[in-house]
């Protein structure tokens, strides 16, 4: 692609401004919920974190139930093992 479509692309996206200036806007901007736009879906990221946010909270409450369980049950062995020595 010609130079200009790339600087093109560093206007839009903030990048011709100093580095903590860009951080500033995304501070900024974050803190009234305004995550940015997907580079992949073109998106809102705020809309993409919210469709699969119930997911992975289900990934989240089997995974710390199972590891529950089993932290549990190999406890309740090694208090066994230690009462039998």
């Amino acid at each position: 692609a010609p130079p200009e479509v790339y600087e093109a692309a560093r206007v839009k996206l903030g990048l011709d401004q100093p580095l903590p200036l860009q951080f500033w806007h995304y501070l900024s901007s974050a803190a009234v919920g305004d995550l940015g736009q997907s580079s992949v879906s073109r998106t809102p990221v705020a809309a993409d974190i919210a469709s699969f946010l119930p997911v992975t909270l289900e990934l989240l409450f089997v995974s710390l139930a199972f590891a529950a369980a089993i932290g549990f049950l190999l406890g309740l062995a090694t208090a066994q093992g230690w009462r039998g020595s």
